[in-house]
């Protein structure tokens, strides 16, 4: 990974539960989303978790 992205996101198992690496703007959308609340129209970004 290099510049501002990070991957962080692991499930039970210890393995990735993330799509791919995403940035710090992303952190609070997938821990919104981990809580199941909505993603406020205000903010940008994505969840790095994987979609199934």
């Amino acid at each position: 990974m290099a510049g501002n992205e990070l991957g962080f996101v692991q499930d039970e198992e210890g393995e990735s539960a993330a799509e791919e690496a995403g940035t710090l703007a992303d952190v609070t959308l997938t821990v919104l989303a981990i809580m199941r609340l909505p993603q406020p129209e205000e903010m940008t970004g994505r969840s790095l978790l994987k979609q199934d």
